[in-house]
């Protein structure tokens, strides 16, 4: 395997786990739920961190 499907694999089960953590931790790991609840002030510094890292991995990967 080249090292780019290796990078892109590694980004994929980072972002499995990322959704799994946020949706154990605020109920949801559907991104325009947590924009919501970032606009509200719903979410803390940790968890906005994992949403924004969430969200440039989704763009990256194109999902």
């Amino acid at each position: 395997m080249s090292v780019e499907v290796l990078e892109r694999e590694a980004a994929k089960r980072e972002l499995r786990e990322l959704g799994s953590k946020l949706a154990e931790r605020v109920g949801t790991c559907n991104l325009a739920e947590l924009r919501d609840m970032s606009n509200r002030g719903e979410l803390d510094d940790a968890t906005m961190r994992d949403v924004e890292r969430m969200r440039t991995l989704s763009f990256l990967l194109g999902e």
